[in-house]
Order: structure tokens, then sequence, then C-alpha cells
């Protein structure tokens, strides 16, 4: 009797992305998420123009995700109406200002920066609030670093929510990716390994990652 291992197809993220032509071009792709960067401090800021006015029919397959640093409620629900955001990306501990978001009826990805593991003890208290997490390299600001931590720290990861993994990942990580047993383990965030410039992404290496994403 044979007996076919199930194969598991991480999600991909793919952030930072900012130019209309880019985001065009990103369809050949198909990845399962977008991110656009609302922090004015980040290279890869998205300021409002018509181009991308114009693409939004062609990110009707892909969950549009906005990323929000030091963001009030009403900013974020502002951005999510003028985006058609699916989903808001932000930085905080506050566990009221994530119940505000949830009851506004805004799903929300919750990175947590990870250096020694022991930002993991506190999540639990999220579970009935946000949708997923994602773990990032701690550095002095808000991500971008291109740096990874150790991985090995989720190991000790019980949360029960859904995560990605972001910091620093490139194409030649898919046979460290495939290591990663956790069942929670959702998706990947990908974004300067992949880019020719800030903002600009690297078409066919996006390709040829996301086809190594079936494990």
């Amino acid at each position: 009797m044979n007996i076919l291992k199930e194969k598991k197809t991480l999600n991909l993220k793919v952030c930072g992305m900012r130019e209309a032509k880019n985001i065009e071009d990103l369809q050949m792709v198909n990845p399962d998420f977008i991110g656009f960067i609302f922090y004015p401090f980040s290279p890869r800021y998205v300021k409002k123009n018509e181009e991308l006015e114009r693409i939004q029919s062609y990110l009707s397959q892909i969950k549009k995700v906005g990323v929000f640093v030091d963001t009030s409620v009403t900013e974020i629900k502002k951005k999510v109406a003028e985006y058609h955001l699916d989903y808001v990306q932000i930085y905080t501990k506050d566990v009221l200002f994530c119940k505000k978001l949830q009851e506004e009826n805004i799903k929300i990805i919750l990175t947590i920066p990870i250096e020694t593991g022991e930002e993991l003890e506190y999540v639990e208290v999220f579970s009935d609030i946000v949708d997923y997490l994602l773990f990032d390299t701690k550095t002095a600001g808000y991500g971008g670093s291109g740096k990874k931590f150790n991985w090995s720290l989720l190991e000790n990861y019980s949360a029960k929510i859904p995560f990605f993994l972001s910091g620093g990942i490139d194409i030649e990580d898919i046979d460290s990716l495939k290591k990663m047993k956790n069942p929670y383990f959702f998706g990947v965030d990908v974004n300067s390994k992949f880019e020719t410039s800030p903002g600009m992404k690297d078409i066919a290496k996006l390709i040829a990652f996301k086809n190594n994403l079936v494990f």
C-alpha cells in the first residue's frame, strides 16, 4: 500500500511593495499576501498616488496588508478603507490597542521582535485577538534589518497562533525552512533579500522561491 506524505505549502508574504509596475508584475509570483509600509521613516514608505489606486484591481486575489508603526486606530481605519486592506501589521505589546482594532473588525498580524526567545512568553495573551503573529529579528528600529534571529528559539513556541517567519530570509534558506516542524508555522515574509533597490522586487527570484515553498 502506498502512503503519500501530506505536503505543506507555506504562505508567501511579499512586503515593502510600492511601485505600480512592479506590483503589476507581482501577479506572476501570485503571493498570498502583499505588504504596504505606512511608516514614513521607511525607505519603502507608500505615499498615496493615482497609480496605486489604478492597480487595486490587479490585487483582487492577493491579501493586502498595511504595516503601521505608532499609528492611531483612527488613522489605521482610514488607511484600511483607502487601500482596501485585508490585514494590518502592527508593532505593539498593548493588548487593549489590539482589542480596539478587533472591535473595528480589522484583522491583525502582530509583529514580535525576537532576540532571546523570552519574547515568546507574553504572546499567549493575544490568542483570541490577533489572527497571526510575525516573528522578526529584534533591532533598534522596526524591522528591515535584513538579519536573521536564531530560528531554533521557535521550538519553544506553543501559543497556538499561526505565525509568519521574517528577518533576512533569502532563497538559500529553503532547506532550513523545510526543517522547521512547528505546526503553527504558517508562512514566510520576505523583503530586502528579494530587491534590486528599496521597494523594487526581483520577480524572477520571487518566482523561484515560491516554487520551493511546497515541502
